[in-house]
């Protein structure tokens, strides 16, 4: 198979397994009940799956078909599908199958089409930052006037979808896309697990990294007006693939040429 043609399951699957189809019309456990949309697959190989899948080789599983009566008794075929409900056993979501590949050709390719995949989302992400740097952060802290902490059109100070802004101040390594920051650089980040903030980025001092950096993420209005007044570089970082290990760095600086940075 064709790197180009695994593009569209790898994206979309977090399991990539050989298998043989024993049963169609069947289940494994309870809480899946058959149809002619469900089969039980035998695992055979795992080519890519989480570690909650490592007991699974030589296991019988359900596997709920994109296309009902689209695999038949005996096939061999690899599957890219999704898990779906765990229980007494395992039922997945099938993105797609193939004709079975074995897993020793097939992982080096899913890995490079992973390793592309990944490449494009963080030239994405690169495109989009004002500022690449390496750095560490020197010290982390609140704003000077806890009142800021609750950006204009946000909920106020008590709400559950307060940020709770802090301040990451960077001590500036090197630049790998646009001017070196007048320092001292702070980094406004939110402290808040609040479901609204789960996912950004938390600092803390002495953290080393590469920083993709932006000023647009949110409006200026949201950002601690004491912060915007107290530091000459006030950036966010707010998508957890704006912070990246500082071992990168090399791969980060092939990409930046690659976009003509």
């Amino acid at each position: 198979m064709s790197t180009a043609s695994l593009d569209e399951p790898v994206s979309r699957s977090d399991v990539v397994f050989n298998g043989t189809v024993e049963q169609t019309g069947a289940t494994t456990m309870a809480a899946v009940g058959a149809s002619d949309s469900t089969a039980v697959v035998r695992v055979d190989e795992l080519v890519r799956a989480p570690s909650a899948f490592d007991g699974l080789v030589g296991q019988r599983i359900t596997v709920l078909l994109r296309s009902p009566g689209s695999v038949q008794p005996g096939e061999a075929a690899t599957f890219f599908v999704n898990a779906a409900v765990f229980g007494e056993s395992v039922a997945v979501q099938e993105v797609d199958h193939t004709t079975a590949t074995a897993a020793a050709e097939l992982a080096p390719q899913v890995t490079d089409v992973m390793d592309r995949l990944r490449d494009n989302e963080v030239r994405d992400r690169i495109a989009s930052a004002d500022v690449v740097v390496t750095g560490r952060v020197a010290q982390v802290r609140t704003p000077a006037d806890p009142a800021t902490l609750a950006g204009a059109g946000m909920p106020g100070p008590f709400s559950e979808h307060d940020p709770r802004w802090m301040e990451a101040v960077l001590d500036v390594d090197s630049v790998l896309k646009g001017a070196m920051p007048e320092a001292p650089t702070v980094v406004v980040f939110p402290a808040s697990i609040d479901v609204m903030w789960v996912d950004a980025p938390k600092f803390h001092a002495g953290q080393e990294a590469t920083w993709l950096l932006h000023t647009d993420q949110l409006p200026a209005t949201q950002v601690p007006a004491t912060v915007a007044a107290s530091f000459p570089s006030v950036f966010t970082a707010l998508d957890p693939g704006d912070v990246l290990p500082k071992e990168q760095t090399e791969r980060l600086r092939g990409l930046i040429q690659d976009l003509g940075g």
